[in-house]
């Protein structure tokens, strides 16, 4: 998986550096998203981008006969590229990636915020200014969730950051922590019973 992320990172760095419309890079990143989509949601296309009995050639001929002039010519070929390299499967995470370092460029970062209720204004104030110092980026945009399932509390995730400070985390944490002094307590009550059927195989010689 990190290699994945590594490879998909290095993907779209690469195709991030050609561009020079604004315009036109950022109608690259949502055209990424749009095809990885279409990708998962259709098994006949994965499975013919899949084979081996089709070549790259035919394969890349059916994707200009479906995408034709709805993406970017820039999308298009880089698409070609991932079918010559065998690594359309990884359009998600070169989609994801793209647009980290879409956002990094323009000193942006989007922070996933998940509440059991929803932010008031002040708490999204103070919430976009620590975001701030975390991120050392100048503009946050956040994208809210409610999630009552949460209990309470908030979770963020920006970047590869998650901070969790809801209740069910703290009751994760919490059984996290138990789990383990009982299994280091199983541990100890092991070496006891081993150091004793020792001594008293000792003792019987």
């Amino acid at each position: 998986m990190a290699g994945e992320i590594t490879l998909s990172k290095r993907y779209a760095r690469a195709l991030l550096e050609l561009g020079t419309d604004p315009e036109e890079v950022a109608r690259v990143g949502r055209e990424l998203f749009e095809l990885a989509e279409l990708y998962e949601r259709a098994p006949e296309l994965r499975t013919l981008l899949a084979t081996p009995r089709t070549s790259r050639q035919k394969k890349k001929e059916l994707l200009a006969r479906l995408l034709g002039e709805r993406v970017a010519k820039r999308t298009l070929h880089f698409l070609y590229l991932l079918v010559d390299k065998g690594r359309v499967p990884l359009l998600r995470e070169i989609a994801r990636q793209y647009d980290e370092l879409h956002d990094a460029a323009r000193g942006i970062a989007r922070a996933r915020v998940r509440t059991y209720l929803p932010l008031t204004e002040a708490q999204r104030a103070q919430l976009v200014e620590r975001l701030k110092r975390v991120s050392e980026r100048g503009h946050i945009e956040l994208v809210e969730e409610v999630d009552p399932g949460l209990l309470g509390g908030i979770v963020v995730e920006i970047g590869s950051y998650v901070l969790d400070g809801s209740v069910r985390g703290r009751l994760r944490k919490l059984r996290d922590h138990l789990l383990l002094r009982e299994e280091q307590r199983a541990q100890r009550a092991a070496a006891v019973g081993a150091q004793m059927a020792a001594r008293a195989a000792a003792a019987r010689r």
